[in-house]
Formats: structure tokens, C-alpha cells, sequence
């Protein structure tokens, strides 16, 4: 069992019920296995995974854990059966809880303790630390607030955990303002106006979603609220929507959660510890949405190319559960080409002239903003930078580093077509990366694969700096990186460090963002500016395949530029970012 915490309520179905929702407002949960690994209950119903726990036979009070052990799942509320009550722990007294204000800490003290000490898989012996073993109650409240870690448990916490600090003290400070509760959410800041008016287009057709399920893979940033808004506009239903967040440190994850726990519960969240996300999970979530909608079928919108290739090789009968899937990635788009047969249509958002006219430069100003913002203390004027592709993003990058960060700009990109529109705008090119890497201050790949590999890893210069600029951490070898390099050094909201033997010295490097998208990496990912009509793509995408996805082609259509004026959204564009 993970914890066991006593809670005051009445134990009946609505008492269990508020145990559900409190387990669920966390925003993650972990297991104990028999193993000592961790993992995370798929859902919080009445299960071998959950109980509610009566204090004693009569009380109206009771306690809400998970455990390793069965339960009776005969009954609402159900006791764990006496040989698996040894697995509780955390057991305290609620008379002594009860007095802590706010709530938030005893929860803060029974899950993080166990969690601190299951996963370092250390017990301290410093008793002034978070994973001293024998701490009392009020020691472990102390030093949780004050952040009392000894170095080698601050050091195994920090190596599991590098990418949540920021969270997790956002968390605390949460946890330290002990009158600063409500229960209205506060909406993300997020204005996406071209999506607001295809919304209010829209809305005249009614419920168009309700019958249909969403499976949902996007990032999780601001702008994800009122596209989810959209879709509520026109009856989807929480109950029938999973949303798979990818395990990128994203600045805006803790107030996105809360917002959509408290406004939308009945919303599926499933957090990826690790890409690509399990055939076990997507076989759960596609049960799930096809169990949840009204006509045992689901609508797939996804950045990365994850679900639909798994449901074309896992559903290969006639009767897909998925009506059918909107692709906003030119990497998710390439394995959405690759399948050898369709089992329903797939509309292309990645390659729509629309997308690589108007959003590409924003997206490369953004990128280069990120670099000079991690990079403050560096000057880059006159130094040369490797552009790796030379696509719409590429162009982009290419251009900003150029107007805004005086560089002297090469390009390498493996297409003849490429390189010759790269030397028609004056830059350097060559489908050899050896030509400009050595003396290349910084190497950013802009592809969407693993396009900054060995060849150009061996050779790069003392100094280099490495970053991706795809929506996907797989832009950079660093498999091969720390094969070669040694002593890894990471900094907070900075990146890795990594050195390299070479002669009697040594060369160091510095992966910036640690090879995630570095637009994702700090900041909030793309101005709303550029996102908006993006968004408004992926929704009117949906629209269209929920209207006609009984006469649409199986396969990949490009049919973006189309729907962009059949459903005016060009209009909407112009008439609200033209002012």
C-alpha cells in the first residue's frame, strides 16, 4: 500500500465517493509493488487498487488508501481482509491529523514520506531530513516545509525528479498559504480567439460530439483549455475524453491540472512516465473511450504519430472504434504514412500551407527568444551557428538567428531541394554536416528525428551547445552523447553538462533543455498568436470528421487548405489578428 490516511465522512456510497475525488485531485499516485517498484493505479474505482477503510466497525469515520492486497469489491465501502491490514502504513491517529490546518499537510506528510523513501530506495540516517526513518509527525511537517534534505538524499531526489522541481515548489507554496483555498478554479490565461469564433460557429449544429469519445495526445500548456472548452461546446462529454500527457517538464502543468480537475473531473488524464506510451495503456484508454461513448466510437487528436499507427496494427477488422484522427505533426505524420492499409481517414493539420506559412516563423522567433533567455550570459554575434534541416521550421530558426542573434547561419540538410532554397537566401548549405560543425557554436535540429547523431556528435567543437527544436525529445542522439562524454552535470532550467575525454584535456558541452523541445522546456510553448489558428485546424478537423466521416477516404487527406475556407476559418483569422 502506498498511504492510508483517516478522513472524517460517513461511510456510505457518498463517503466513498468523496474519497474518490480527494485520491483523484492528486496529481500523481503511486503504488508500492511487491518488488519495490513504483507504479500508478490506472484508475481510482473500487478495485484490488483502492478501499476505504472503516476505523472501527461503527465509526463515521474512515480512511481511503491504495494497497497491494485485495479487497471485497462486494460491497460500496469494503475493509481490506485481516491478513493484508499488516500492508497499511502511515496509520496516525486522527484526533492528532485533525488539528494540522491546512488538510494539505498530512497529506503532504503520508504520501511524500513514502513516496521520498520508496522511490531513493534509501531510509536516512540524518534525522533532520525528509527520509529519516523514524521521524515523528511534526518533525516530518518541519522538514518537509523547510525542505530539509541531507545531500545524498537531496542529490537521489533531484536525479529522479530534476524536471518537477519547479512544480514541486510550486506545490509547497501552495501547501505554506494556509487560507488561500477555492473552490472555483482559476481559467489559464490562454486567449485563442480564431479558435473562440469557430466555436461560436459551430455551436448551431448542436451536440455534434456527444456520442463520441476523444483520445486526446497534446500538449499540456494553457491553450489546451479552451480547445477542450470547444469541443464541451458541442457535447463531448468528460466521461468519454482521455488526455495522454507526455512526460516533458512543461511550466504550466500544476495550474492546468487543477483547472481541469475542478471544472472537468470526469476527464481521464493519464501522465507518461516514458515515449512512446505502452500498448498496455492504449489498449485501456481505447476500452475505455469505446465503453464511454454513447456509440462505442472515438475520435483521435494527436501530436506525434502514437495512437493511430497502434490502432491500425491493433484493430485490423472492419470495425474500427475510431471514426477517425487529426495529426498536427510532421513526425507523427510520417508514421501515419508509413502503414501499409487504412482503416479510416486521417486529416493532415502538419502540412497545411496555412500551418507552414503563418505558424513556422512564430514558432522560430519563440525558439530563438528560449535560447537567449536560458543563455543570457553568452554572447552569440558574429559566432556560427548549424542549422540541421531546412523545412519550414528550419527556415525559420535559420532567419531568426540571423536577425536577432547576429549569427553567421550554415545549413545541412540531406534534400538537393533544400540546400538550393537555403543558398537562394544567402546561407552557407550542404548535404555534408562535416563542412560546418567544428567550429559551430551552436547545433539545433529542427527535423522531428534523430537528425544530430554520431557524425556530427564526434566531431563538434569544444563548447557546442545542442538543441532540438521538435516537439519531441528525439531531435539528438543522446544515447551516443553519453556513451562518448562522461561526468553528466546537470543545472536547474538549464540543461546537462556533459565532458569528454579528449587528448590530455577534455572537451564539454552543454545540452540545453536536456534535448526536450526547448520551446517546452521553459516558457509556455508557442504565443497564442500562433497557436490559435493552429488549434482552430485541429477542431474544425474534428468538426468535419464527426459530420463526415462515413464519406471520407481511409488514409491521409490532405484536405486542410480545403476545410480552411469551406469553414471560413481564415476569415475569423483575419478578422481578429489583423488589428
Amino acid at each position: 500500500m502506498l498511504f492510508n490516511i483517516y478522513e472524517i465522512g460517513e461511510v456510505t456510497d457518498a463517503g466513498f465517493a468523496a474519497a474518490v475525488k480527494t485520491l483523484n485531485s492528486a496529481q500523481t499516485l503511486w503504488r508500492i509493488e511487491s518488488t519495490g517498484k513504483l507504479t500508478k493505479p490506472a484508475t481510482y474505482e473500487l478495485s484490488e487498487n483502492l478501499s476505504v477503510i472503516p476505523v472501527t466497525d461503527q465509526a463515521t469515520q474512515f480512511s481511503i488508501g491504495v494497497t497491494a492486497g485485495r479487497v471485497d469489491v462486494g460491497r460500496k465501502v469494503c475493509s481490506i481482509d485481516r491478513p493484508n491490514r499488516r500492508a497499511i502504513i502511515s496509520e496516525y491517529d486522527w484526533r492528532k491529523l485533525q488539528a494540522y490546518e491546512p488538510p494539505e499537510l498530512f497529506w503532504a506528510f503520508a504520501l511524500a514520506k513514502t513516496c521520498f523513501i520508496a522511490d531513493t530506495h534509501t531510509v536516512c540516517q540524518q534525522p533532520y531530513c525528509i527520509g529519516f526513518a523514524d521521524t515523528t509527525i511534526d518533525r516530518f511537517l518541519l522538514n518537509v516545509l523547510q525542505l530539509q534534505l541531507c545531500q545524498d538524499c537531496a542529490e537521489a531526489l533531484f536525479n529522479r525528479h530534476r524536471y518537477r522541481v519547479q512544480e514541486i515548489r510550486d506545490l509547497l507554496g501552495l501547501i505554506k498559504r494556509p487560507n488561500d483555498y477555492s473552490s472555483e478554479p482559476t481559467r489559464p490565461s490562454s486567449k485563442l480567439s480564431t479558435l473562440g469564433r469557430q466555436v461560436k460557429r459551430q455551436e448551431g449544429k448542436g451536440n455534434l460530439f456527444d456520442q463520441y469519445g476523444f483520445l486526446i495526445v497534446m500538449h499540456f500548456l494553457e491553450d489546451l483549455i479552451p480547445f477542450i472548452e470547444g469541443l464541451r461546446a458541442l457535447g463531448a462529454r468528460e466521461t468519454s475524453m482521455v488526455l495522454i500527457i507526455k512526460p516533458y517538464p512543461y511550466g504550466q502543468r500544476s495550474g492546468v491540472h487543477s483547472y481541469l480537475y475542478l471544472k472537468y473531473p470526469g476527464i481521464r488524464l493519464e501522465y507518461l512516465e516514458d515515449l512512446p506510451p505502452s500498448d498496455a495503456l492504449l489498449t485501456e484508454v481505447v476500452d475505455y473511450c469505446r465503453h464511454n461513448s454513447t456509440s462505442g466510437k472515438f475520435i483521435v487528436i494527436e501530436d506525434g504519430g502514437y495512437i493511430i499507427p497502434f490502432l491500425h496494427e491493433k484493430y485490423s477488422g472492419d470495425d474500427s472504434p475510431c471514426i477517425g484522427g487529426v495529426e498536427q505533426t510532421t513526425k507523427g505524420l510520417r508514421k501515419d504514412e508509413q502503414l501499409k492499409s487504412f482503416r479510416f481517414s486521417i486529416l493532415n493539420v502538419a502540412k497545411s500551407k496555412f500551418k507552414d506559412e503563418y505558424e513556422s516563423p512564430l514558432v522560430g522567433h519563440a525558439i530563438v527568444y528560449n535560447i537567449l533567455r536560458l543563455l543570457s550570459q553568452e554572447s552569440f554575434f558574429g559566432k556560427k551557428a548549424l542549422v540541421v534541416g531546412f523545412g519550414a521550421i528550419g527556415r525559420a530558426v535559420a532567419d531568426a538567428l540571423t536577425k536577432s542573434m547576429g549569427m553567421i547561419v550554415r545549413i545541412y540538410d540531406k534534400e538537393l531541394d533544400r540546400i538550393a532554397a537555403a543558398r537562394v537566401r544567402g546561407y552557407e548549405a550542404s548535404v555534408s554536416a562535416s563542412d560546418f560543425v567544428r567550429d559551430a557554436k551552436i547545433i539545433i535540429g529542427t527535423t522531428g528525428y534523430t537528425s544530430i547523431g554520431k557524425d556530427i556528435l564526434e566531431v563538434m567543437d569544444n563548447g557546442a551547445i545542442l538543441v532540438s527544436a521538435s516537439s519531441d525529445q528525439i531531435e539528438i542522439d543522446l544515447e551516443h552523447l553519453r556513451i562518448m562524454c562522461h561526468s553528466p552535470n546537470y543545472r536547474e532550467g538549464l540543461g546537462t553538462y556533459y565532458d569528454r575525454t579528449v587528448g590530455a584535456g577534455s572537451d564539454r558541452y552543454l545540452l540545453l533543455g536536456d534535448g526536450f523541445p526547448i520551446n517546452f522546456f521553459v516558457g509556455s510553448g508557442i504565443p497564442d498568436k500562433a497557436i490559435d489558428p493552429i488549434l482552430a485546424q485541429l477542431f474544425i478537423g474534428a468538426v468535419h470528421l464527426a459530420t463526415e466521416y462515413k464519406h471520407l477516404k481511409p488514409g491521409v487527406l490532405n484536405e486542410m487548405d480545403d476545410l480552411i475556407v469551406r469553414y471560413k476559418l481564415l476569415e475569423d483569422f483575419v478578422a481578429e489578428h489583423s488589428r
